[in-house]
C-alpha cells in the first residue's frame, strides 16, 4: 500500500472494513477494506473515531471536511476461483468466482487518496458501466424527429 500511495511504509493508514449482508436471505453480499493515509483526514478527529460511522454522507463527506474532493475513481475489476475456507463463508456453489474490485481514488491534484479493496461473489453480483463521451468537435449533429 506504501507504494501505490507514495508514502513511507510506516506511515499510518486510516483502515476501514465494511460488509453488507443480505437481510433476507443471509447471505454475504460484500466485503471491503479501505484505507486513507492518516496525515489526509487527521484535522478532522471525528473522522478517526469508528463510533461516528455510518457517516452521513459516506467518505466523500468525510474528506470534503478536510478539504478534499475526489474528482477521479478508477475500478479494476478481475475475477478468481475462491479458496474453500472463502467459499464457504460466502456460501458460495462449486464453480462460482469471486470478483474482486480495486477502487483508487483521486482529487483535484491527481494525488491518490483511498484505496478501497472489494470482494463480491459473482452468483448475486451484476456489474454496470457507464462511459460518458463528450462530442467531437467539428461533428454536425443529426437532428432526430
Amino acid at each position: 500500500l506504501a507504494d501505490i500511495f507514495n508514502i513511507v511504509p510506516t506511515a499510518p493508514l486510516l483502515r476501514r472494513r465494511f460488509t453488507s449482508i443480505d437481510p433476507r436471505s443471509k447471505y454475504l453480499l460484500s466485503n471491503s477494506v479501505a484505507y486513507i493515509p492518516k496525515a489526509f483526514v487527521e484535522a478532522n478527529p471525528a473522522i478517526l473515531d469508528e463510533r461516528n460511522e455510518p457517516w452521513p454522507g459516506g467518505t466523500l463527506h468525510q474528506l470534503s471536511t478536510v478539504g478534499i474532493e475526489i474528482m477521479k475513481m478508477v475500478d479494476e475489476v478481475s475475477a478468481r476461483m475462491p479458496s474453500k475456507a472463502e467459499a464457504e463463508e460466502w456460501d458460495l456453489p462449486s464453480g462460482i468466482p469471486l470478483l474482486f474490485c480495486r477502487r483508487l481514488s483521486y482529487d483535484r491534484d491527481d494525488t491518490l487518496i483511498e484505496i478501497s479493496d472489494a470482494w463480491y461473489p459473482a452468483d448475486r453480483t451484476e456489474l454496470r458501466f457507464v462511459t460518458p463521451l463528450k462530442p467531437w468537435p467539428n461533428v454536425p449533429q443529426k437532428r432526430r424527429k
